[in-house]
């Protein structure tokens, strides 16, 4: 039944079988969206609780879900939820040459693409040099016009690495140390207590203890105000840390929007400046940029939700969703081939001196960081480096892979749509050398 996402049949099927109708039947035809089927299903009976897991027919990928019965006869379904499915990085399969991979990335985007289950762009290099660069999908649905390889996209929190990238260059210059509190730069953000006990370094790992302002000025109804660091500053200003600052570790998109306030003390530049100056324009990243999305801007992909409503996918795009501007934390917008060039020169040392760049690149587990360095994620025990991002309407990840000096950049601007992609790519980079196809 999942692989006809017939609406029709799905009324049918959630009228027999479930208990309460509620919103199943838009559940249904979300999952067989995602899914357009169960490759191997397997199925695991607990109780009142089935469990059914397998692969996706569309996406290759494992996938499982969740439904709690009636304890007695019929047996209708009281509720349907994703449950989790068996790790996407499982065990070794055939490593594929260079070619090979990028024909099956390709064939893979364009499968997803056709579905309409991807939209965007996908880079795979090896070095300095681009082995695919593929672009599908609508830029602007309203207006037909398609992605290309040129188009920019929202990276969300990708973002943050440019952030930490410019914090980290004023420490090279002794402008200010990571062990400094926060109080010699902010002295009442949040309050003067927590700013004395607040260092830097807690701020790059995410274990400063700060929340997350996006999610209060998300609620604002006036927030086309917030066009600079110090007017978001006043939505964190006040609000005390969750816990004690280096006591744990939760991800903190307040910690790098105060890193942005940091680096304009230390700097004595606008941190929008100091960014373009000292990131995008040393490495020759033309298509890169905090635009002010009410200003006129070319090449901007447009994002969408993809919604279900009476069993049928609905389109709305993400306009009334966004910040009229990024910040420190996320929202800048990019192309593939100008995070390959940040890519590039940051394992180059073009951006840091290579000492900085591995410790950036480095988990912090004695910080209670031991997936995250200064700026960046750490996956796989270190096969893995870079940072992702999300958004409505958009999902973006930059992946660094130190062995085989791979890069690859996956842009979407189809909510929650970079994933599979991510993880097929990660599944054929990260292939067993020693089963090499000859």
């Amino acid at each position: 039944m999942l692989r006809t996402a017939d609406p029709v049949r799905f009324q049918s099927y959630v009228a027999d079988h479930f208990s309460s109708p509620g919103d199943a039947l838009n559940q249904l035809a979300a999952l067989a969206d995602q899914t357009r089927g169960i490759d191997a299903p397997e199925v695991e009976v607990a109780g009142n609780v089935v469990t059914v897991g397998g692969r996706s027919a569309l996406t290759e990928q494992p996938v499982a879900f969740r439904l709690q019965v009636e304890a007695e006869p019929p047996y209708r379904v009281l509720s349907l939820s994703p449950a989790r499915a068996a790790p996407a990085l499982q065990s070794p399969a055939p490593r594929l040459s260079d070619d090979a991979i990028t024909h099956e990335v390709d064939r893979y985007v364009h499968k997803l693409a056709d579905a309409d289950a991807f939209s965007g762009v996908v880079l795979v290099a090896k070095g300095d040099q681009a082995m695919l660069v593929t672009a599908v999908g609508g830029a602007s649905r309203e207006f037909n016009v398609a992605n290309t390889t040129d188009t920019r996209f929202n990276l969300g929190s990708v973002t943050k690495t440019f952030t930490a990238v410019s914090l980290l260059q004023l420490a090279e210059q002794g402008k200010l140390s990571l062990d400094d509190p926060l109080s010699k730069y902010l002295p009442d953000v949040p309050d003067a207590e927590a700013a004395r006990k607040i260092t830097i370094r807690q701020l790059l790992t995410h274990t400063s203890g700060l929340g997350d302002h996006v999610n209060a000025m998300a609620r604002d109804p006036f927030r086309t105000r917030y066009r600079t660091v110090a007017s978001m500053l006043e939505l964190v200003r006040g609000v005390p840390p969750m816990f004690e600052p280096g006591s744990r570790w939760r991800y903190s998109n307040s910690g790098f929007l105060v890193l942005g306030a940091v680096i304009e003390k230390a700097s004595g530049r606008d941190y929008y400046e100091y960014v373009r100056e000292n990131v995008f324009a040393r490495v020759g990243m033309k298509d890169t940029d905090f635009y002010e999305l009410d200003h006129v801007n070319g090449g901007l992909a447009t994002g969408y939700v993809k919604e279900f409503r009476a069993g049928r996918p609905v389109l709305r795009n993400n306009q009334f969703d966004l910040f009229v501007r990024g910040g420190p934390e996320g929202g800048a917008y990019s192309t593939a081939h100008d995070l390959l060039r940040f890519a590039r020169a940051l394992r180059g040392g073009k951006l840091l001196s290579t000492q900085l760049v591995s410790e950036a690149l480095s988990a912090k587990p004695s910080l209670g960081s031991s997936g995250y360095g200064y700026g960046f994620e750490v996956e796989e025990g270190g096969r893995i480096l870079g940072h992702g991002g999300s958004y409505v309407g958009a999902q973006t990840k930059l992946d660094l892979f130190p062995a085989g000096d791979y890069t690859a950049v996956v842009l979407s601007n189809l909510d929650n749509a970079a994933r599979p992609v991510v993880a097929k790519v990660r599944n054929l980079l990260l292939a067993d050398e020693s089963t090499s196809q000859k």
